[in-house]
C-alpha cells in the first residue's frame, strides 16, 4: 500500500519516477517536488551532483533516491541505468526527461565547429530523448496503454 501523500502505482506501491538531467536545473527542481508524491530514480553525467540532490531529498524526505550515472547519449549506458533502476525500484511509472544541453556558436564560427555544435545538440536532444524513452517505458505499455507514461 503506498504510503499517505504518495501516488500508487497498479499494484498499490508507491510510483516510481525516473529524473533524467535530475542534476541542476529543471530537472534537480522537479526531481524535488516528485520526492513528495515518489520513490525516485536521479539520473544525469554528474555522480557528486547526483549525490548532493539525493542526500538534500533524504534529509528531507526520508527516503534516499537511486543514484544513475548515465549519459543519455551512451544506449549500453542507458540500457544497464534501466536494468538497475527496475532491480532496486521496479518499472518507471513516471518519466521526466529534462537531460538537455545548449551553448552558442555564432554564425561567423568555422564550419566544422558549427556542425559539431549541431551534432552535440542532436545526439542529446534526439537521441538522449529515444534513449530515455526506449527502455524505461517499455514496460509501462502493458501496464498503461490507456495512456502515456
Amino acid at each position: 500500500m503506498a504510503q499517505a501523500g504518495y501516488a500508487a502505482s497498479a499494484g498499490g506501491s508507491m510510483q516510481v519516477a525516473l529524473v533524467t538531467g535530475a542534476s541542476s536545473g529543471i530537472g534537480a527542481a522537479i526531481a524535488e517536488k516528485l520526492a513528495e508524491t515518489h520513490r525516485l530514480a536521479l539520473l544525469a553525467r554528474s555522480e557528486s551532483k547526483l549525490q548532493d540532490l539525493a542526500k538534500k531529498i533524504e534529509q528531507a524526505r526520508g527516503e534516499r533516491p537511486l543514484v544513475l550515472v548515465a549519459d543519455v547519449t551512451d544506449r549500453a549506458a542507458m540500457e544497464a541505468a534501466t536494468k538497475e533502476m527496475n532491480a532496486t525500484l521496479g518499472p518507471a511509472d513516471v518519466l521526466v526527461h529534462c537531460a538537455g544541453m545548449w551553448s552558442y556558436v555564432r554564425a561567423t564560427a568555422d564550419a566544422p565547429a558549427v556542425h559539431d555544435h549541431h551534432a552535440d545538440l542532436v545526439a542529446v536532444h534526439c537521441n538522449g530523448t529515444l534513449n530515455a524513452v526506449e527502455g524505461p517505458c517499455q514496460g509501462c505499455w502493458p501496464r498503461r496503454m490507456d495512456r502515456s507514461c
